[in-house]
C-alpha cells in the first residue's frame, strides 16, 4: 500500500511531500511497529514525515527523524496565529510543521472504525478529514480492521471518512466486506495485509519450550458480558495446559494497558511464571518469533 503515495505529484514547487502519520499511539506495541515500518519504508525517498506528540514520546520521535506537527485541530484559528509567530525559518530550524504544510496523511489507526468504539472519534475524524480534503491533502487509510458498522452514527461518520479518503485499505476479508457493504466510491477500496512484517526482526535465540500467553484487556471491555467474564479464566487455563505439555508459559505484555491484567493472571496461577514487559517493539516482535508459539 505504501507505493500508492508516490502516485501523486509532489508539492507544486517541486519539493518532496510532507506526509503526516496519523492514528497511532505510544501505548500499543502494534502501533509502534507500524510507525517504524512506515519510517523505514520512506527512508531515503526524499519525502518527509511528521506526527504530533500523541504518536510516541519525544525521544522516540526524534530518533526516528519525525518532524513535529503543531496541533491546532481543535482551534483552527490558532493555525494563523502560529504561522505568524513561528516563521518558516523558525519552523525549519526546530522541525515544526503546521497543518497547512502537510501534503498527505497516512491513517494507520489499526482498529478505530467500528461499533466497538464510541462515535466521538469517528465524528472528529470525519470532520478533520473533510477539512483536510478541502485543503487538497491526499488521505490514505493504511491496512486496518474495519467494522462492523451497524450503528447509524458510526456508519455515517465512516462514510464521511471514506468519502474524504483517496484510498481505503481493509486488512482482511471480513473488514473488506464490512466496508464494501457501505455506500461510497468502491474504486478506492482495496484489501492488503498487515505491513509490520516488512520490518527486519532483531536477532534472537530460539527457545523451543517458551510459549507466549498474551492477554488483551479489550477482550473484556469490548466484548459481551459473558465472553468478558470467561476470558481471564481462559488465559489461566491456557497457561496450565502449556505447563502440562512440558513447555514453559510466559505472560507477555503487548500493550501498556495490559500490565495489571497480565500480572493478575500470573498471580492466579499455582506456579511461578515470568511476566515479560517493558520490551521495545522490535524486541517484542523478536521475542514472539523466537518462541514455540503464542496464544
Amino acid at each position: 500500500p505504501f507505493a500508492t503515495i508516490f502516485m501523486w505529484t509532489p508539492t507544486k514547487d517541486g519539493h518532496p511531500m510532507m506526509i503526516q502519520i496519523w492514528g497511532l499511539t505510544s501505548r500499543n506495541t502494534g502501533d509502534r511497529l507500524m510507525l517504524r515500518a512506515i519510517v523505514e519504508h520512506f527512508a531515503g525517498s526524499g519525502h518527509r514525515l511528521c506526527a504530533d506528540y500523541k504518536i510516541a514520546p519525544y525521544a522516540e520521535r526524534a530518533q526516528l527523524g519525525l518532524y513535529q506537527r503543531v496541533r491546532t485541530d481543535k482551534y483552527p484559528l490558532l493555525e494563523g496565529v502560529a504561522s505568524r509567530l513561528l516563521t518558516s525559518r523558525t519552523r525549519e530550524n526546530y522541525g515544526l510543521v503546521l497543518q497547512h504544510e502537510v501534503d498527505a496523511v497516512l491513517d494507520a489507526s489499526g482498529f478505530a472504525y467500528s461499533d466497538q468504539w464510541r462515535s466521538g472519534r469517528g465524528r472528529r475524524t470525519a470532520a478533520l478529514y473533510g477539512h483536510w480534503k478541502h485543503q487538497g491533502k491526499k488521505i490514505v487509510l493504511l491496512p486496518q480492521a474495519l467494522g462492523p458498522l451497524k450503528v447509524s452514527e458510526n456508519r455515517l461518520y465512516f462514510l464521511g471518512i471514506a468519502d474524504a479518503a483517496d484510498l481505503v485499505f481493509a486488512r482482511d476479508k471480513m473488514s473488506y466486506d464490512h466496508a464494501d457493504s457501505l455506500d461510497f466510491d468502491k474504486t478506492k477500496l482495496r484489501q492488503a495485509p498487515d505491513f509490520t512484517n516488512l520490518l527486519e526482526p532483531l536477532p534472537a535465540e530460539r527457545d523451543p519450550r517458551r510459549v507466549c500467553i498474551i492477554p488483551n484487556l479489550r477482550m473484556i471491555d469490548k466484548t459481551d458480558r459473558r465472553t468478558g467474564a470467561c476470558y481471564p479464566d481462559l488465559m489461566k487455563k491456557c497457561a496450565l495446559v502449556v505447563k502440562d505439555l512440558g513447555l514453559r508459559p510466559v505472560v507477555l505484555v503487548h500493550e501498556e494497558n495490559d500490565v495489571d491484567f497480565a500480572e493478575l493472571i500470573a498471580s492466579a496461577l499455582p506456579f511461578e511464571i515470568e511476566v515479560a514487559k517493558d520490551l521495545a517493539p522490535l524486541e517484542t516482535k523478536a521475542y514472539i518469533g523466537a518462541s514455540r508459539f503464542a496464544v
